[in-house]
């Protein structure tokens, strides 16, 4: 059960446990970060509890959307909820339900109040604190962590010969699968790598102001390239603390995340850390990405000495 599933073993020893109890709730809320296999458990899931007959997969909705889940999307799903299976239950699997407008979820949370008999919803999503607490409170909570680096670096082993690349793809996926997969493309290491050789060129001062900000404005993905600093600070951290090789995400810039640890003291370093993810938070609230930019090259300068703050 759940065997061709990475990871997770504390979430299959629960829904294991509910699988064979056949006490099975009307709602769960899966969370956790990207990556991480919710999506795919929740399918598994529904299709264990309807007996893995290929033709009951039709009790089984899947809402996704990119942007935002309507009402009209709820109301359609609510229509169908009332119909009795094929199977034992109907099963309605909400992914990225933190995409759900106010007037979807006030809706939906009317029919998880009062659920149709035989019918399972799984709400799925990186952010419940996006949710309003009254759906939360109608589902089960099953929390889903990063996969451990070691899992990841076995299945990365069936894609990828070089160990170096499985080794620093592994280490930079963060407990995600998914995100590892993406970086095994030869493009997107060849960008991450020019992007963090640039910051910690800025950070060295060996690059000025006005090239940060310029190269900056033509990264397509922004936040990412965020991420990506706060990971390598992150290591500067590490590093300045404990001397261990083993935390180090970014091995690739080993020897820069050195010198760096060095050169800047422990207060500049939290600090920078922190300014970096407040700019991650600002962009959730799509300010002007040329503002936040120039803001992140002016504090960089100031904590690495380059202007008075």
């Amino acid at each position: 059960m759940f065997e061709n599933l990475i990871g997770q073993e504390r979430v299959k020893k629960l829904l294991k446990k509910i699988i064979e109890t056949e006490k099975i709730p009307h709602a769960f809320l899966f969370y956790g970060k990207d990556g991480v296999g919710k999506r795919n458990f929740a399918i598994e899931f529904s299709k264990i509890i309807n007996g893995l007959n290929e033709s009951l997969l039709k009790d089984i909705t899947i809402i996704e959307e990119e942007k935002s889940i309507g009402i009209d999307k709820i109301r359609e799903l609510k229509r169908t909820s009332y119909l009795s299976p094929q199977g034992k239950f109907r099963i309605n699997i909400i992914n990225n339900a933190h995409l759900l407008t106010i007037e979807a979820a006030n809706s939906l949370l009317k029919i998880l109040e009062e659920p149709p008999e035989r019918t399972i919803f799984i709400l799925i999503t990186p952010f419940p604190e996006k949710l309003p607490d009254t759906v939360i409170s109608r589902c089960l909570p099953v929390h889903f962590s990063p996969i451990p680096t070691k899992s990841i670096e076995e299945k990365i082993k069936e894609r990828v010969e070089n160990q170096e690349e499985v080794k620093l793809i592994s280490r930079i996926s963060n407990g995600s699968l998914r995100k590892a997969y993406e970086a095994m493309d030869k493009d997107k290491l060849t960008q991450r790598k020019e992007i963090i050789s640039y910051f910690i060129s800025f950070l060295k001062g060996n690059r000025t102001y006005i090239e940060f900000v310029r190269y900056m404005e033509k990264v397509e993905d922004f936040k990412e390239a965020i991420i990506s600093f706060e990971e390598v600070v992150s290591d500067m951290v590490s590093i300045k603390r404990v001397k261990e090789e083993s935390l180090i995400k970014n091995l690739d810039f080993l020897q820069d995340i050195f010198d760096l640890s060095i050169s800047l003291s422990m207060d500049a370093l939290i600090m920078l850390g922190e300014k970096l993810f407040e700019i991650e938070k600002d962009l959730k609230y799509n300010l002007n990405q040329s503002f936040l930019i120039r803001k992140l090259g002016i504090e960089i300068l100031k904590l690495s000495g380059g202007i008075n703050a």
